[in-house]
């Protein structure tokens, strides 16, 4: 994980067109830019994304759980 003064900070996600509630969410939850996009690409919110990101879990392997539970 990157360390805390690599994160975006909340003006950096205002000039790259984020509007301010999605910046101050996410950045608030430590969250880089390239890795919210990810999240939200997988329709992830912040709470979720924070919640699987703490047990180590990529955006990727828990779209695919979701995947798999649905198609049982």
């Amino acid at each position: 994980m990157a360390e805390k003064e690599e994160y975006l900070d909340f003006e950096e996600w205002r000039e790259k067109g984020f509007p301010d509630s999605i910046a101050r969410e996410w950045s608030l939850k430590q969250f880089d830019l390239k890795e919210a996009v990810q999240w939200k690409h997988y329709g992830f919110t912040v709470d979720e994304a924070s919640r699987y990101r703490a047990e180590g879990l990529s955006p990727e392997e828990v779209a695919y759980q979701k995947y798999e539970n649905h198609h049982k």
